[in-house]
């Protein structure tokens, strides 16, 4: 996220702060009281601590920022943005920010939610940047998967690399059998994490995540298929789908032959008995389009 990447502040929907919302060196009186007996335990009177530079605010404002949208390393720029906000925009107009009774508004917790939650909106949407689809690393074998333990569901395989497939769960090994009995099949594997195949997508709240497919396959006719295999479904799998369809979109775009994104619904599969790979390009349709 560069600089360039921030809209303009004069854009952002923001009422403006309260500039004399409370005196500085405020004194709260503080009572405990014992929830049995409803006696007086302790009664204190305290000074608010007040900081000690705008910039220390300023510091807060911009990792709280960075951290909710999930963008660290760019505290510089964010800074200086939030500086040029506060200065400019926050009070309805041009403020010297060397005066301490606007760090006192600055500071409010409503008006702090405020200014977050300002500055998350409207970053959010510049997060993801789109780039032209390009081969970054050279091809990589799934014989380089290191070795892993594992405690789930296991299928000893056939038309696999591993003689054993890790399984998440019962539907898995059940589809890894299938996959190694497939009438067009010529080899399967269920993607091990630890191998690193992952695809990056923008989840609901616009933050960059990684997924993790669950099964690769080779079809007799050498077409690729990229497999999801699902149970139940969250909000994002929608978003985890078009990822992983564009993937094998760039993939073909780019000479890697054939690709197919499904996804397998257990109900669907459980009732439609498919036999080859190819019905799979059925329920995984009808699975998308739902």
């Amino acid at each position: 996220m560069k600089g360039r990447h921030i809209p303009e502040l004069s854009s952002f929907p923001f009422g403006p702060l309260d500039p004399a919302a409370r005196n500085l060196g405020e004194t709260m009186h503080f009572e405990a009281f014992d929830i049995l007996t409803s006696d007086l335990e302790v009664e204190r009177d305290y000074t608010r601590p007040e900081p000690g530079t705008v910039e220390e605010i300023i510091a807060y404002f911009a990792q709280r920022i960075l951290r909710d949208i999930k963008a660290p390393g760019h505290f510089e720029p964010m800074a200086t943005k939030l500086k040029e906000f506060f200065a400019n925009f926050a009070f309805a107009g041009p403020v010297d920010l060397a005066d301490p009774r606007y760090w006192t508004a600055m500071g409010k917790t409503p008006a702090a939610e405020r200014v977050v939650a300002t500055f998350v909106q409207a970053l959010r949407p510049h997060i993801v940047e789109q780039r032209a689809v390009t081969v970054q690393a050279p091809a990589r074998s799934l014989y380089t998967t290191p070795a892993f333990p594992w405690s789930k569901p296991l299928y000893e395989a056939k038309r696999s690399v591993f003689n054993f497939e890790g399984c998440d769960n019962e539907f898995e090994r059940t589809f890894a059998s299938w996959l190694d009995h497939t009438s067009d099949g010529r080899a399967f594997c269920k993607l091990p994490r630890g191998f690193g195949f992952s695809i990056e997508y923008a989840d609901i709240a616009g933050n960059l995540r990684l997924y993790f497919p669950d099964f690769v396959a080779v079809g007799a006719d050498g077409r690729h298929w990229l497999i999801e295999t699902k149970g139940q479904e969250d909000l994002n799998v929608t978003l985890k789908d078009r990822a992983a369809t564009l993937w094998c979109q760039n993939a073909e775009t780019l000479g890697l032959g054939a690709w197919r994104y499904v996804k397998v619904r257990q109900t669907a599969f459980e009732t439609s008995e498919p036999v080859q790979l190819a019905d799979l390009e059925h329920i995984g349709q009808a699975a998308l389009l739902d």
